[in-house]
């Protein structure tokens, strides 16, 4: 963003021109112009800094793309373990599948909503991680998710900190939301493709609920109960394992706030 900016005032200045004197159909295209026109300007090696810029952008949105893509094998991988021996197989076509789709933003329509793109994700990004610290801080507990935490980092997380994941990043998270909405209507973005985009995006949760349900054997009861239970909650490491069970065993929290050691005991 800052360097949008600085390519932004340099051709302003130099040029004359604003984004919206440019009969361009992308707001990406006149960003591109004026990078181009600012590593141009350089005296010393233009080439060699635009190679390096767009290097360092290429780098880093092909890191992000193999991180999104692990997250999602490694989800895929855990939950369905027989299809571990196909890893390479899965990984191969996953990549082939997304490079398919991605041939339609290299056209023109495609181009179009690219710039919609980041929004997109921003928002249902928002949503999920409004919905997990709500799972984790409120419904989850705050003792349990305390102590957790102070389990896996091996040092004391004070009251304090909790307190402001519980209530200060949720507001957080609010405004961003709202902002978010609000580049979406100032963007005259397509209420159609968001929608249809969200609802995609979060029937595949209901949808994976459902196909638990129907794996499971019992009356409807028995089955939603045995599907909100939880199986394997703890470390997989077999020492910290035995540890972690003998702490949520004695207490249900054990939380070190200010070197003083608070307990409660299970009734």
């Amino acid at each position: 963003m800052i360097c949008g900016r600085i390519a932004f005032d340099h051709f302003e200045d130099h040029v004359g021109f604003l984004h919206f004197h440019f009969d361009e159909e992308h707001y990406m295209q006149f960003l591109y112009l004026c990078f181009a026109y600012l590593f141009g300007s350089f005296t010393t090696l233009p080439n060699f800094w635009c190679f390096l810029f767009f290097g360092m952008i290429f780098l880093a949105e092909l890191s992000a793309i193999i991180i999104q893509m692990m997250s999602v094998l490694t989800a895929l991988f855990d939950e369905y373990e027989q299809l571990r021996t196909k890893k390479s197989r899965i990984t191969i076509a996953l990549s082939l599948l997304m490079l398919a789709v991605s041939i339609y933003f290299c056209t023109k329509k495609g181009f179009e909503h690219l710039d919609l793109l980041p929004n997109i994700v921003i928002l249902s990004h928002l949503i999920i991680s409004i919905v997990l610290l709500l799972m984790t801080t409120w419904i989850y507990g705050r003792e349990r998710f305390q102590c957790d935490l102070q389990f896996m980092l091996g040092k004391t997380i004070t009251s304090f900190k909790i307190f402001l994941i519980r209530f200060l990043t949720p507001a957080f998270f609010v405004l961003s939301f709202i902002q978010t909405l609000y580049f979406l209507e100032r963007d005259n973005s397509p209420t159609a493709l968001v929608i249809v985009s969200q609802c995609v995006i979060y029937a595949i949760a209901p949808a994976y609920m459902i196909y638990k349900v129907c794996q499971t054997n019992g009356t409807l009861r028995n089955r939603l109960k045995q599907c909100f239970a939880p199986h394997d909650w703890h470390p997989v490491d077999a020492d910290n394992r035995r540890f972690y069970e003998e702490i949520m065993g004695v207490s249900e929290m054990l939380v070190m706030d200010g070197g003083e050691e608070n307990c409660a005991v299970n009734a």
